[in-house]
């Protein structure tokens, strides 16, 4: 998919821009409330290991550089 198709299909898609690590984070805090886990624990998530997995997965996929399509599995 290309960012020209993934703009057209705007209803269909869902677009992130910026790092990969950082829609990792935002999936993470938005599945769990960062502020009650121990630090311990929140300290050791490793949003750039997430975002890896994500991109091999092939649950996103980099559009344009830091332009992400993140739910690719459904186009």
């Amino acid at each position: 998919m290309h960012l020209d198709e993934a703009i057209k299909r705007r209803d269909e898609v869902i677009l992130h821009r910026g790092s990969l690590a950082d829609y990792a984070y935002e999936l993470v805090s938005d599945i769990y409330p960062l502020d009650q886990l121990p630090d311990l624990i929140r300290n050791h998530i490793d949003y750039d290991s997430i975002a890896r997995d994500l991109e091999l997965n092939s649950e996103v996929a980099e559009l344009s550089r830091n332009i992400w399509v993140v739910n690719c599995h459904e186009l």
